[in-house]
């Protein structure tokens, strides 16, 4: 018993050791996203807004965790009963996403997976690189998976 107890006390130490060091950054920002393939047909350019954490491992890799909310304006209009023209609905899209980026200098280049829901319901690849300069970060990925692609460019706050 005495020696569970010690491996979990030395562990515990261990551990709180390794995530001190572990670097941290946040930023929250909007982001104008453009669709791209068949979403281009139906649905106009619309904003969003994009708060992300990136989590330093060692000075050259980190992982970046992405929570956003996208809306696409509509193309299409309908007519109802009375004859009066209608405009379509517009998507709104809730996305988390989170993947290992490398660090080069002022830019990250990485790769993220998630998950996207509301208005649709799919999981999602999402390569994307940012520069960071000083108190901003402007960004760039692309959603290249299922039938809803578009290109996102960001720009956040890092605090």
């Amino acid at each position: 018993m005495k020696i569970i107890a010690t491996l979990a006390f030395l562990f515990s130490i261990f551990q709180t050791s390794v995530f001190a060091q572990l670097s941290t950054s946040s930023s929250v920002g909007l982001s104008y996203i453009i669709p791209a393939s068949n979403t281009g047909d139906h649905y106009d350019s619309g904003f969003g807004v994009i708060g992300t954490s990136n989590i330093q491992i060692i000075p050259l890799l980190g992982i970046a965790v992405t929570g956003s909310y996208n809306n696409l304006k509509s193309k299409e209009i309908s007519i109802d009963g009375s004859g009066n023209v209608m405009d379509g609905e517009d998507m709104n899209i809730y996305g988390i996403t989170a993947g290992p980026y490398v660090k080069l200098a002022l830019f990250d280049i990485g790769v993220k997976g998630g998950y996207y829901f509301g208005d649709i319901s799919e999981w999602a690849v999402l390569p994307f690189v940012q520069l960071i300069l000083w108190k901003l970060t402007v960004g760039a990925e692309y959603k290249t998976t299922s039938d809803t692609k578009w290109y996102a460019i960001y720009l956040n706050y890092n605090f």
